[in-house]
């Protein structure tokens, strides 16, 4: 009884605040001809006739008001009327009224509200939601949105939601979490999924505003200073919105009740241009709103903006203090939402055009040009392929992954910079885009570490920067709008590895035009920056590479490195022929230069440094090679050969190689047969005691059983999660024996390809517990992770 008169004591100030919040002058538990009324509200009416209302609250635990629990209230009420001490009376009450109450009260002309109905009288939000809904349904989006999915951990993701609209109307019903930060990596359609998100909850609160809250979407890019999270409300909900009446106590009130869904939108698009600190403050600002325990708030942030997965912690669940506190992560499109999107996108597309190709078309353009498939995972980007795509086939321009990428590049640089959410310019941010990339690509790197990046680029001489907070300010607009994403480590990398293969070869192209030599010597030429060198060629000044391997004429490869090899090769996928040429080779230094299928008839190469070139299927009639260093020089088609195994007759050799083939030769070194099958290089090789059959262990991560006769595939067998560095045969032919670079070795059935046994190596720190542990740099601390180690 006494806890069922303290809930209903609390409901009676939960509705006395909110009167007071509406403006009204409240007095609680009036005693008034020997009756005790809850709340008297006071009022001036026009003309200043001075006016009360009498106020009855009926808390109920579960279910509706009845009239027996009502009565005695109302019949005071009326009574009060009667003797013209109130001019109106009000009976709010938790949930709902019994059909009794409704009768009872219309007669009375007693209006009843639930708490709910009262919150909703405070400003008339149609408008607001219309504009929500208007918002969305708008924007072309609305015509071709896929749903997202999303995963719980970024590391070692447990669950998956599909869609994440599941999710999140579980966690809209729940009591247990108020905060969901949404972490995507760029271009995964975090605002896309807001806005839709936004629209759906207007839409249900309109039908059913009892049971449903009221989205506020607040997109954060517009706020770059340290944040007063009440002027940004107030700006919002007033100055934008247009509601009314509501101001920033209330609407904390109508949040402690619940009657929001808040919506923080691109948080790192408010902190690329403030310092961590005061990022991390203003999170914290957002956090308090989400305390109430009624209250629940969403944030979405690229993942990269975190320097490290630890700084993604610490700051969003505060290392575990922020129990309501969760985290999950959008994840890229599948081939299905590919295809989904492709199916709603192309239409629109085509609509106009008198020749229509349908999604099919599309689909096997964006799988056919090299590593598009990849891009096309990530929703921002699917569109801008979608879009861009149709404009190179219609201005009859070769459709290749270089002129994708640069106007892709080109095109959502020119977007993001329209919308003002970047401070620095295309132009600058393509130039350091290139610089980092071939940073990367020359030191073999596939990520930077956030610190470094500014002493990297150069950013305080590039932007004349004279202040601490100002490389800060260009330092997060870099890495947050340049299809940069982050790790665990607070390593930032490409959103592919093509983007850097592409940057680095539209680099080369311009170092060539402007005879800057430095970065294109470093090291070999990669076949995929050599995929993207070949589509730059209408760009690139042939006659410069010519002057560049004539500038290596007796010089040593300390002061040219591969700068006549490189030159050589890109001359050679450009196909030149050097023959016509008749250009003069002697003494020059071509370290791994690339001559398949020249003609390289009566050409000079007299002392020429030619170590490691390849002159496969070249033809050399009357070519002077006179004293020239052949050392490594490959003149036959095979690639690196990483294993080999004899056969138990000791009459032949199985190899393994480079290109993921696997080549059987007689001992006079006649090639027998070729298989092929692996889709990476292979590592190892064995055969059987009895020489009917080959397995192999490759870098794809499969073990393969091959015929020796036919070199016909007989199976292959799944489960390791790394490469595979070496297989066996038993003598009994019964098992097959992996080890991979997963730390396992396996036992497999060789006549059913199951594994019956996994081994696993343990880790020389496992359950090491490092965290807060001192004095250990951040390469000790990766190889001690590595090797097992944890910080919890």
């Amino acid at each position: 009884m006494a806890e069922s008169q303290d809930k209903g004591k609390e409901f009676e100030n939960k509705v006395a605040e909110l009167y007071r919040l509406m403006g009204h002058e409240v007095k609680q538990n009036v005693g008034i001809l020997g009756h005790q009324i809850d709340i008297i509200l006071e009022y001036t009416m026009p003309g200043g006739i001075k006016a009360k209302t009498a106020v009855e609250c009926k808390y109920v635990e579960k279910g509706n008001l009845k009239k027996n629990d009502a009565m005695d209230n109302i019949n005071a009420q009326i009574d009060l009327k009667r003797n013209d001490e109130v001019q109106n009376l009000t009976i709010v009450t938790t949930n709902g009224f019994a059909k009794a109450i409704w009768d009872t009260t219309k007669a009375n002309k007693i209006p009843p509200l639930t708490f709910r109905e009262l919150q909703h009288q405070i400003s008339n939000i149609d408008p607001y939601l219309e504009h929500i809904i208007n918002l969305y349904e708008s924007d072309e989006i609305s015509k071709y949105y896929v749903d997202f999915t999303a995963q719980d951990d970024e590391k070692e993701p447990r669950e998956v939601f599909d869609p994440i609209d599941n999710y999140i109307n579980n966690w809209l019903s729940a009591d247990e979490i108020n905060h969901i930060s949404i972490l995507g990596e760029y271009g995964t359609g975090k605002t896309s999924f807001c806005m839709k998100l936004a629209h759906d909850m207007a839409e249900k609160y309109k039908k059913d505003p009892l049971n449903n809250r009221i989205p506020i979407l607040i997109s954060l890019r517009d706020y770059s200073k340290v944040m007063s999270v009440r002027q940004l409300i107030t700006d919002l909900l007033i100055n934008e919105y247009g509601l009314q009446g509501v101001n920033f106590p209330l609407f904390q009130k109508m949040n402690e009740e619940g009657l929001f869904l808040l919506i923080f939108d691109g948080f790192d698009e408010m902190a690329q241009k403030v310092i961590f600190d005061d990022a991390y403050s203003n999170f914290n600002k957002i956090a308090e709103l989400a305390k109430p325990k009624k209250s629940k708030v969403i944030l979405t942030c690229r993942t990269e903006f975190f320097r490290t997965y630890e700084k993604e912690k610490e700051i969003l669940l505060d290392i575990d203090k922020r129990r309501n506190f969760d985290i999950i992560y959008l994840k890229e499109f599948d081939d299905d939402q590919i295809k989904e999107f492709l199916q709603k996108r192309v239409p629109l597309i085509e609509k106009r055009k008198k020749k229509k190709k349908d999604w099919e078309y599309y689909y096997k353009k964006i799988y056919e040009v090299f590593e598009l498939k990849d891009l096309a995972k990530r929703p921002v980007l699917l569109e801008l392929i979608a879009k861009y795509l149709p404009q190179l086939i219609e201005l009859g321009e070769e459709i290749n992954a270089s002129t994708l990428y640069k106007t892709t590049i080109h095109e959502e640089l020119k977007r993001r910079l329209k919308v003002g959410k970047t401070i620095i310019q295309r132009d600058d941010r393509i130039k350091l885009m290139k610089l980092l990339a071939v940073w990367m690509y020359n030191n073999d790197k596939l990520s930077v570490y956030h610190e470094d990046v500014p002493e990297l680029l150069n950013l305080k001489v590039h932007f004349e920067i004279k202040i601490k907070t100002d490389i800060e300010y260009h330092l997060n607009d870099f890495l947050t709008c340049s299809f940069l994403n982050r790790d665990t480590e607070g390593n930032y990398q490409f959103s592919h590895k093509s983007f850097v293969d592409f940057l680095v070869a539209w680099k080369f192209a311009d170092d060539i035009k402007e005879n800057f030599r430095d970065d294109f010597m470093q090291k070999q030429v990669s076949y995929e920056v050599m995929q993207f060198m070949r589509e730059f060629r209408g760009e690139i000044n042939r006659d410069e590479l010519y002057q560049w391997i004539d500038f290596t004429k007796g010089k040593s490869f300390t002061e040219t490195k591969y700068l006549g090899g490189n030159a050589v090769s890109v001359l050679n996928e450009l196909k030149e022929n050097f023959s016509e040429k008749e250009f003069d080779f002697s003494e020059t230094v071509l370290d791994c230069g690339d001559f398949e299928g020249q003609d390289l008839s009566g050409l000079n190469f007299q002392k020429a440094n030619l170590k490691n070139a390849n002159l496969s299927s070249t033809i050399l009639e009357n070519a002077d090679f006179s004293y020239a260093d052949l050392d490594g020089v490959t003149f036959e088609e095979m690639g690196a050969v990483y294993s080999v195994f004899v056969t138990p007759d000791k009459k032949h050799i199985v190899s393994g190689s480079y290109d993921g083939t696997i080549k059987i030769w007689d001992f006079g070194g006649k090639e027998i047969r070729t298989l092929k099958g692996h889709g990476d290089l292979v590592w190892s090789v064995s055969v059987t005691l009895d020489g009917k059959y080959i397995v192999s262990g490759s870098m794809d991560k499969t073990v393969k059983i091959w015929d020796f006769e036919k070199g016909e595939e007989i199976r292959t067998l799944v489960g390791h999660k790394d490469a595979l560095r070496s297989v066996f045969v038993t003598p009994d032919i019964k098992y097959i024996v992996s080890g991979s670079e997963d730390r396992t070795i396996k036992i497999w059935n060789f006549e059913s390809g199951e594994c019956i046994r996994t081994i696993e190596q343990k880790l020389e720190c496992s359950g090491m517990n490092i965290k807060n542990a001192q004095g250990l740099s951040k390469e000790e601390i990766k190889f001690l992770k590595e090797s097992g180690a944890v910080e919890k």
